[in-house]
């Protein structure tokens, strides 16, 4: 009877240390490996470093270098000041904002930026046109818009595009999709960034 009662008792307490343990653990990050291009910013999840240099390739599968500007986005320098005359659009989104998979002078936001300063007339009111490329491939819609609220608005800018592809539907509605994810876990191809 002693010996039944010690071991149900036992049973207790192992159950009861599990359990406090599962809902008390302090919660860890999980492993990020350290990257020369990426960070992770709490909340969010990966972002450029400044300056990062990353080694892509483009349609005709030629390696080059780009260089993201101070803030980690794929665009030229901008200060956060606005130059009176200057029409400001911000860029934000997964990959397809970004624009990856072609060099940055091709890029759909490059592009629209020069065909709209093409259009400027040189006695109107706007004398030029800035696009910020703030797009982060494989973000999904709550991270796009965390970004656009802590980072992006800060540039005033005067019209906003954001853009996200598929990530919603293929990543974010997956059981295992959160912050700081590896997403090689999710997809390999991932596991190939630089």
């Amino acid at each position: 009877m002693w010996t039944s009662l010690l071991v149900a008792t036992g049973f207790v307490f192992l159950v009861a240390e599990v359990s406090l343990r599962r809902i008390f653990a302090p919660r860890r990050r999980p492993n990020v490996p350290e990257s020369p291009v990426l960070y992770v910013r709490e909340g969010v999840g990966y972002e450029y470093k400044p300056y990062a240099r990353l080694t892509m390739y483009d349609e005709s599968e030629e390696f080059y270098e780009e260089v993201m500007n101070s803030a980690g986005f794929r665009s030229d320098e901008i200060s956060v000041q606005k130059t009176p005359g200057t029409y400001r659009i911000l860029v934000i989104g997964d990959s397809v904002a970004e624009s990856s998979s072609v060099r940055r002078a091709k890029s759909w936001p490059v592009l629209l930026q020069n065909l709209l300063s093409s259009s400027l007339h040189p006695s109107g009111p706007l004398r030029q046109v800035e696009l910020i490329n703030a797009g982060m491939g494989g973000y999904v819609s709550w991270q796009v818009a965390k970004r656009l609220e802590d980072r992006g608005l800060k540039y005033q800018p005067d019209m906003v595009l954001l853009v996200v592809g598929w990530n919603d539907l293929c990543l974010a509605s997956r059981p295992e999709w959160k912050p700081y994810i590896d997403l090689s876990q999710i997809n390999p191809n991932y596991g190939r960034l630089p």
